[in-house]
């Protein structure tokens, strides 16, 4: 056993908090020197974990009183920037 690797005693929820390995797909899109009447401007399209994709951060067993939770990352989120 690794000593980075949980142990099993106390905490019989491990399977249901243990994170895998997660590949996300974030995306930006921009148009740089946009010439508006002499200004120049800048508007960007993006996205985050744009497959929303569903993935534990992290989680916490407490197994004595029957419990364990989870935290989740980022649903997929979409925006436009300008500058």
């Amino acid at each position: 056993m690794n000593n980075a690797d949980p142990t099993t005693v106390g905490t019989p929820y491990n399977d249901e908090i243990a994170s895998g390995p997660r590949s996300l797909v974030n995306g930006r899109i921009s148009l740089t020197d946009i010439d508006l009447n002499g200004a120049r401007a800048e508007l960007a399209l993006w996205g985050k974990n744009i497959f929303d994709k569903k993935y534990r951060l992290y989680g916490i067993d407490f197994g004595a009183i029957g419990y364990a939770g989870n935290t989740y990352g980022e649903p997929a989120t979409y925006g436009v920037d300008s500058a």
